[in-house]
This record gives structure tokens, sequence and C-alpha cells, in this order.
């Protein structure tokens, strides 16, 4: 059994006694993922096991989505890493054992709409298919399974029920709970922008699900970005936005944000936008057209 097949095995199993220490460890490995954004496990021992399922539970038992997000995100790319160099046969047998078929990288369609990625890479549009199959190359298998842990994670989370838990674990897990969701960064929820009475709906569609604390697409952190640093918002409060994800780097978003305004890049046109998969339909050829009718209708009003 490999490493993930090992960490998952124990997470799901229906084994639910663990020593006290692992509620004080998984205290201390959910505050490393809330301060760092990533997961450092240098052993995978009983203890070290003990401490991700606790912290599965306290994402369960938590009403923050944010922690609840974190968790998933996380500790599915970090399960990510773990399986970069398997392939061709060994990566097959893992997404098989996973319960995601595939033979000679060729994938059940209906798992591959179910696990794959919520991008326009990912459409069938632009894939192989034949016979109720699709094909798929190694780099997307293994993405591909790195979404299909994300999703039993949120899964088991949503399902979870406490009453497997004795009652004195319970509720040292939920004194564990409050004093991480105590620990959360406090996120701004919307940033100062020119004022204009509407957004686009493509957009507005992409802060709910930034507000919400869901993982975004590439295309849709990037055209968010390109809208708000032409609207002339700083770059410093669309990084205050941007902790709202759950797999935010300062570091990274800076570089990313501060190149595309030195790049200076138009927004996409919504022809294009609809090849990023974030267009939901408002009948303009750009989003700014939105923008600018939508100054002017304020102009009318103001007069």
């Amino acid at each position: 059994m490999d490493y993930v097949e090992k960490v998952l095995s124990f997470l799901f199993s229906a084994s639910y006694e663990f020593p006290e220490i692992s509620i004080v460890e998984a205290k201390k490995l959910f505050l490393s993922i809330l301060s760092e954004g990533d997961l450092n496990l240098k052993e995978l021992g009983e203890l070290e096991l003990s401490s991700l399922k606790v912290s599965l539970i306290i994402s369960s038992l938590s009403k923050n989505e944010f922690l609840r997000n974190k968790f998933a995100v996380v500790l599915s790319k970090f399960l990510h890493k773990k399986i970069i160099d398997l392939e061709g046969k060994e990566l097959e047998r893992l997404a098989n054992k996973l319960g995601i078929e595939v033979e000679s990288l060729w994938m059940e369609v209906s798992h591959y709409l179910e696990y794959s990625p919520n991008s326009i890479d990912y459409s069938l549009f632009y894939k192989d298919v034949f016979q109720g199959k699709v094909r798929v190359s190694e780099h997307e298998l293994k993405r591909i399974i790195q979404e299909f842990i994300y999703k039993k994670l949120r899964s088991f989370m949503k399902s979870f029920n406490p009453s497997v838990l004795d009652a004195q674990t319970l509720n040292k897990i939920k004194e564990a709970v409050s004093f991480l969701e105590n620990e959360i960064p406090k996120f701004s929820k919307s940033v100062e922008i020119k004022k204009v009475s509407s957004h686009p709906p493509c957009i507005n569609k992409i802060m709910k699900r930034l507000k919400k604390h869901e993982n975004l697409s590439h295309y849709e952190r990037w055209v968010l970005a390109i809208y708000l640093i032409n609207l002339g918002v700083p770059i410093p409060q669309i990084n205050e936005l941007y902790k709202n994800l759950p797999d935010y780097k300062e570091k990274i978003t800076l570089y990313q944000l501060n190149h595309i305004k030195e790049k200076g890049y138009s927004m996409p046109s919504c022809s294009k936008m609809r090849t990023y998969g974030v267009c939901v339909g408002c009948d303009t050829k750009n989003p700014m057209e939105w923008v600018y009718g939508s100054k002017r209708m304020d102009k009318k009003k103001n007069k």
C-alpha cells in the first residue's frame, strides 16, 4: 500500500479510536495549515495518521467554510505531490484502486465528468472520446486523482455523524474546533472599487464564489484580477480579497497581480470568456461594456 492509499484508507475507515495526544497534534497541524497554507508531514506513523483523521473531523464539525475548504484543498494538494513521480501502470493501479476506472489512459466518461477539475482545459470538447471513454494524459490523471481526493474529503465532511465518537472525545474535538475558528484570520469580503452600480454577471459569479472561500480556477483568478485592475483597484486591496482563497499564498499572489498590472492586460472579450468557461451570458461583447453602460446609467440618475 503506497503513501496515498495508506492515508485515505485510514481517513475513511470506520475506526474512531485514537490517542488523546492526536487531538493536540491535530491542532498544531491545523495551525500550520492556516499560517503557511501547506502541510508538512515528514513521517507517516500512527500519530501522524491519527492527527490527520482528527483534523478531518475538526473540519467536519466546524461550520466555518474557509476552515473546511482549507483542509480539503491543502491535503488534496499535499497528496498530489506524493504521486507526481508515478507513471504508467503504477499510476493507473492507484487510480483504479481509488475507484477511478482507467486503462491505457482511457477513462470512463462518467468518472471523467465527475472528477475532472472545473476548468475549460478539461472540457470534453477538446478531448478524444471513443465508446464511452475519454483519453487523458498522465498529468491530467494525476490532477483528476487530486480532485477525486478533494471531493471525497468534502463528502466526508458533509455526511460525518459525530455520534460515532464517545462523549469525552467529542467534547475535546469541539474545543479544538472553537479554538481554531478563533485563529482564522479576518477576511475582507469586499474591496473598494470605483463606483459602479453593477458588475458583469460573470464577475459577480466569480466574486460570489470567492467570498464563499471556494477554490477558483486559474482562469477565474486571472479574469477577476484583470477586471479589478482595469477598474483601478489598488493591488493591496485586491490581494486582501484574494486572501479568501483556501490555497492563498501572499508571495505568489502579489507576484501574479503585479505581473498582470505591469503587462497592462485588457479585459478578455466575452467570446474569449466563453472559451475559458467563465461566461454566463450578458449580451455584451466585452464585460467592460457592461461597466461603461452602468456608469452611463449612473450619470443619468445623478442629473
